[in-house]
């Protein structure tokens, strides 16, 4: 029997319609793994922008959290997937870091699976920094459980949200048309 797993994505947009392209992102990963996805609140971040940015880089992100649970693709799989889902909805990749894209979508945490490579990190190896990751993740999966040694070790998605700094975000509701 093959295992199965709770994945969290994180969906961020910052280029065009922003709303619209989360929709489309969770209507293709809803396809992909022939479910409903558990969604978080959409939220309005701030972009990171590298030192140096142009100035028009500065635009807002909306970011979003969505779980799926009983996965059993590879992590692998699952990322060139929704590597493909980006690509479809129109995003370019020109190898600029922080760079404003029309779609972003990152594993967040894959079960409680460690993953070091250079294709994947798991979990998202930012995830403690960046509180767009941790606020959604702790909405949807306040359960789960941080896998690395350290500090952090076994603390849940709420109380790492807690611990390492609530940082309240305007939320957007969905647009389910």
């Amino acid at each position: 029997m093959i295992a199965s797993h709770s994945i969290v994505l994180s969906l961020g947009s910052n280029q065009g319609n922003r709303l619209h392209n989360l929709t489309l992102a969770r209507a293709a990963c809803n396809s992909l793994f022939e479910q409903q996805s558990i969604a978080s609140a959409i939220y309005q971040t701030e972009a990171l922008l590298p030192e140096n940015a142009p100035e028009n880089w500065n635009i807002p992100y909306y970011n979003a959290c969505l779980r799926f649970n009983h996965i059993q693709e590879s992590p692998d799989k699952v990322m060139h997937h929704l590597l493909n889902i980006e690509n479809t909805l129109g995003r370019v990749r020109n190898n600029t870091k922080w760079a404003p894209r029309i779609i972003d979508i990152d594993i967040l945490v894959f079960g409680n699976m460690v993953i070091k490579n250079k294709a994947l990190t798991l979990p998202h190896y930012d995830l403690l920094n960046r509180s767009f990751f941790l606020e959604p993740l702790a909405e949807i999966y306040p359960d789960w459980h941080y896998p690395l040694h350290g500090h952090f070790y076994h603390k849940s998605a709420l109380e790492l949200s807690e611990l390492i700094g609530h940082n309240p975000l305007a939320g957007e509701q969905w647009n389910n048309g």
